[in-house]
């Protein structure tokens, strides 16, 4: 985590379902990333080295429902704040 203070701010910050719903997802997200360090490219789900599809595999493994466009944005914007590969996770999603 490449900002433990930013990522408790969200944590902090989000405790209704909708809001939680984002960070367990972005959670997921991030050990994803951890997880496989291939690079990132264009694409969409099932694609597990694409941002749209990191998001919607870590929605399935947590079994929180489907997550909204503006869902998305938010996890997004945690992942480029807190995680080592935020730059490069804002490239790709920001690309598609």
């Amino acid at each position: 985590m490449k900002n433990q203070e930013k990522w408790d701010l969200y944590v902090e910050k989000n405790k209704t379902d909708y809001g939680k719903m984002c960070v367990d997802v972005a959670k997921e997200v991030m050990s994803l990333l951890d997880k496989d360090k291939t690079p990132l490219h264009k694409g969409y789900y099932p694609d597990p080295h694409t941002a749209h599809g990191l998001i919607c595999i870590a929605d399935k493994n947590i079994k929180v429902g489907s997550v909204s466009g503006f869902q998305a944005e938010c996890i997004a914007q945690m992942i480029f704040d807190c995680h080592e590969r935020g730059d490069e996770f804002r490239k790709n999603f920001n690309d598609n």
